[in-house]
């Protein structure tokens, strides 16, 4: 796995906020970095019983627990398996850490507040309450997540 900086000082544009960027099948996503603690391999992840099929199960993060949520069967993509690029990005969620199984990891990166749209664009009848907006870097779209919300709407994180 490449090695990406999650330093939130480096560089950073008075009037921009630092994404770490990932796949999910062909398209590129986006946490705010504040909320990123780290970036590891998959782990061996215990099942548990009786729990939406998103919550892959545990993992042991040196000593502590961390439920593990599969990303893609949370938004609704077909399954797939790891392979060497898929990554766990573990988040702090609510002062606990949240392991999110994500297709690989692409880059950090800046956006101005020039290069952010919100959701206003998304028709009424889509359900953005996952989405905190849109980047437009290089000619390219970045779907930009609420990690807070996608976690919060999940009583099954509190393993």
């Amino acid at each position: 796995m490449e090695n990406i900086s999650l330093d939130n000082k480096n560089n950073l544009a008075d009037n921009a906020d630092r994404y770490l960027t990932f796949f999910l099948g062909d398209e590129e996503y986006g946490f705010d970095i504040k909320c990123v603690r780290e970036i590891i391999e998959v782990l061996h992840i215990t099942s548990v019983p009786h729990c939406p099929g998103y919550l892959l199960g545990v993992i042991n993060l040196r000593g502590k627990v961390v439920p593990v949520i599969d990303l893609r069967l949370k938004f609704g993509l077909p399954k797939c398996e790891p392979d060497e690029k898929s990554c766990i990005i573990v988040v702090e969620f609510e002062r606990e850490f949240v392991g999110v199984l994500v297709d690989a990891v692409s880059e950090v990166i800046d956006i101005t507040q020039e290069e952010f749209d919100d959701t206003k664009f998304l028709d009424q009848n889509v359900n953005d309450r996952f989405i905190r907006g849109v980047g437009k870097i290089d000619g390219q779209i970045k779907i930009l997540l609420d990690i807070k919300n996608i976690l919060a709407v999940d009583e099954a994180v509190s393993v």
